[in-house]
């Protein structure tokens, strides 16, 4: 036979067997690199994470792929009897997984650099990770060559693989002293055990090949016949019927044993990682080890429980003899779940000795959910899949998206934990009632439907509160939602309703240019305030459409006031015109008010309007304001119609543009944690579309009664008691009703709070009021 055509075409077989797992791979890392890209990060080594996992993953499943499966399938066998050599078949097999290396390496490389991230250390310089993937990939071969098991030879690579870490680790701790020590081995070490460890994994793997694939020796010839004498008690000892749960159990043990304690050992090592960690300061490495280690052992304790038994078909040989569904299901989970228990009373130990935290109920009530969820995702889909390289890999990654599924469940659509714990029973119902299936090799429609059924289910449960949310929460009004469109689409938006003005402090102050000796003219309040004033005039002027808070209505009423009550009779012609002045400006700030498209400045509109009704119903207004003036209020006072068409036109431009839980200024009070979450944020869209609907209808509320019922809603919507929707703020010249008509004016939490007031019928029937 031609040497060179073999190899090419064994070439051909290889690459053909490894091209799905490189596919799959990348597939992978595609979607992962883009959700890391589209979710929040906070630190760059998610990124490096998910580039680096690529080629680790391959290094772990090429050898189990290439070796460990053909020798499952007996395909092995097949190529030992062509005439083949040995060592060529070894090596077309390693330089195969050494290209598919490389060419995952090289694939990580353009991923990085099309989406834009650089790949950085962040356990150590980047050019160990090359040389850790050769490691493995080379003692995956190694293993996958000496086990049976291709699943058990993939399990075993993981723990393995932390050798050469941990002998840098011991060769700094003891080579170097307390000063010079740190968190990690220095990469040149690290690299020095990496090259030793590669060298004695490509021997022990050659070895290994060259043992399997030598030829079979001849079978023994038999010289002379052999009797044996019947022995009664060997003859009932060898016929007797064993329980079937005990020796399930031992079957299950002893088939399992090199993956159970390597697993075991990782879990146990991955949480004794802890003690390296200082409480004070857990950075470095050792967390993120301890983390995924945990995490990876826990998985692949879910998938040993039903891949297992479904290599070499050996659960047909269970299933031919009549063995109980019930027994087999029951057997296969027990060891599993008593190893993770033990690592649960590990981990609290550590916790208690080294981090000196007490898990106590409630921290067990959290953990326990977790590492069961890892396990059920773990263990359902090892009944789903036969490969086992595909299930070692995706394993993590399906009990990763089911945690955090359930984890954005709970924070962000607000689950019940209760509904949580169905979701988290049903995937060991699904390989319950599927076991029968499973074991006699059925794999149908009537299997994936029942497994896409329940699949489908506990997605849907954990949102299921959140979708009766949307589907039946009260909502607001569709003809509300129109009128209010209607109003922005025949009232476009205002530019220049922000609050950009501000109170100016003393120029010369300011500038530095006041002597040392001269008196601050500053320390004089009327001073200041004539200053403050001046100077919103000139911010006025040149902002045509700016407006101010609070405290630049409370600055011109003020000084409108002191000077009024400084000359009752207005005697002294510059005492009348600063007044006057005072007061236009007043007048100036409500109008820029009441044209903002915000409800929290048409609440100031409103109280810079009470303010002027109480300078026009003041003794001797008409000669202090002068006619001019006092009839510019009065007309702009009485203009009821406008009043109301600017709030309207508020209301439609605030619901629009509802950011969070703002409604045009007004924010919905919370009890909750400062973190927003989805449900609140559809919480809170519907409730401040419920208050927008509340405030046009109490625009045309009838009586007063109407327009309690209604503020009480909106108290009720927005978070407040119920005592805040007070009766409707009364203007009457009596201290009661002043008292509280100033509580109105001092509350900005509910919108709507001085609307339909007697101030307003006042100010309609304002003596000399347009009608």
């Amino acid at each position: 036979m031609n040497r060179r055509l073999a190899i090419r075409r064994l070439w051909w077989k290889e690459l053909r067997q490894l091209w799905p797992l490189v596919a799959l791979l990348l597939l992978l890392g595609v979607l992962l690199q883009g959700l890391t890209l589209w979710a929040p990060v906070l630190y760059d080594w998610r990124h490096t994470a998910v580039l680096l996992g690529m080629p680790g993953l391959f290094a772990v499943g090429a050898g189990a792929l290439l070796v460990g499966q053909e020798k499952e399938l007996r395909t092995m066998d097949w190529l030992r009897s062509l005439p083949l050599h040995a060592n060529d078949l070894a090596r077309t097999k390693l330089l195969v997984g050494l290209a598919g290396l490389a060419t995952v390496w090289l694939a990580s490389l353009l991923l990085g650099l099309a989406t834009g991230q650089r790949l950085q250390g962040f356990l150590g310089d980047v050019w160990i990770y090359p040389l850790h993937s050769l490691f493995v990939l080379l003692l995956g071969y190694a293993t996958a060559w000496a086990m049976r098991s291709s699943l058990v030879s993939l399990l075993v690579v993981v723990p393995l693989a932390c050798l050469p870490f941990l002998a840098a680790s011991i060769h700094d701790e003891w080579m170097l002293t307390d000063r010079l020590r740190s968190n990690e081995p220095r990469p040149w070490v690290m690299a020095l055990y990496l090259g030793l460890f590669s060298v004695g994994a490509l021997v022990w793997g050659w070895r290994m090949a060259a043992r399997y694939l030598a030829p079979s020796p001849p079978p023994r010839e038999v010289t002379g016949e052999r009797t044996t004498t019947f022995n009664p008690a060997r003859g009932v000892i060898a016929y007797s019927r064993s329980a079937p749960v005990p020796a399930l159990l031992w079957q299950f043990l002893t088939q399992n044993r090199a993956a159970l304690i390597g697993l075991t050992a990782l879990l146990a090592s991955s949480i004794l990682l802890s003690f390296g960690v200082d409480p004070k300061a857990p950075q470095g490495p050792l967390p993120p080890l301890s983390i995924l280690g945990s995490f990876l052992a826990i998985s692949w304790l879910g998938l040993l429980v039903f891949q297992s038994d479904g290599l070499q078909r050996r659960v047909a040989f269970l299933a031919d003899r009549g063995v109980s569904p019930a027994a087999t299901w029951l057997t296969r989970q027990a060891f599993p779940l008593v190893i993770l228990v033990c690592a649960l009373g590990l981990f609290a130990v550590v916790l208690s000795v080294r981090m000196k935290i007490d898990l106590g109920t409630t921290g067990m009530i959290v953990v326990i959910p977790l590492v069961l969820t890892a396990f059920a995702a773990a263990q359902w889909l090892g009944q789903l899949l036969r490969s086992p390289i595909v299930t070692a890999i995706l394993a993590p990654f399906v009990s990763a998206g089911l945690l955090g599924y359930f984890y954005f469940a709970k924070v962000e659509l607000g689950a019940a934990i209760w509904v949580l714990g169905i979701a988290l029973v049903l995937p060991f119902l699904a390989t319950w009632v599927a076991t029968r299936a499973w074991m006699d090799g059925r794999s149908g429609l009537r299997f994936w439907s029942w497994h896409g059924g329940l699949l489908f289910l506990a997605l849907l449960l954990p949102t299921l509160n959140a979708l009766m949310f949307l589907a039946t929460g009260p909502r607001m009004s569709w003809a509300a939602q129109a009128e209010l469109r209607d109003i922005a689409r025949r009232h476009p938006l205002l530019a220049g309703s922000a609050n950009t003005i501000t109170l100016p402090i003393n120029p010369r102050t300011a500038s530095g240019e006041q002597d040392a000796g001269e008196e601050d003219p500053a320390s004089n309040v009327a001073e200041a305030r004539r200053r403050s004033i001046a100077g919103l005039r000139e911010q006025l002027a040149i902002m045509p459409g700016a407006t101010g808070d609070m405290r630049t209505l409370r600055v011109c009423f003020a000084d409108a006031v002191s000077v009024r009550l400084r000359d009752p009779q207005a005697e002294d012609a510059s005492m009348t015109k600063r007044y006057r002045e005072s007061v236009a400006l007043l007048l100036e700030l409500s109008e820029r008010y009441r044209e903002s498209d915000r409800l929290l400045e048409q609440h100031l509109a409103d109280v810079g309007e009470i303010w002027l009704l109480e300078e026009l119903t003041s003794p001797l207004a008409v000669p202090r304001l002068g006619e001019e003036l006092h009839a510019t209020l009065r007309t702009y006072l009485s203009d009821s119609q406008g009043r109301n068409a600017a709030r309207r036109r508020a209301i439609a431009h605030s619901w629009l543009r509802v950011a969070g839980n703002n409604l045009g200024g007004y924010s919905l009070h919370s009890s909750r944690a400062p973190r927003v979450s989805i449900r609140d944020l559809w919480e809170s869209k519907r409730k401040l579309g419920l208050v927008s609907e509340r405030l046009l209808q109490l625009l045309d509320a009838p009586n007063e009664q109407a327009r309690l019922a209604i503020r009480l809603d909106i108290s009720r919507l927005m978070g407040f008691p119920a005592n805040r929707a007070q009766a409707a703020p009364i203007y009457l010249q009596t201290d009661v009703g002043r008292e509280l008509l100033m509580n109105a004016i001092e509350d900005f939490h509910l919108p709507g709070a001085l609307w339909g007031g007697e101030w307003e019928l006042e100010a309609r029937q304002s003596p000399g009021a347009a009608p």
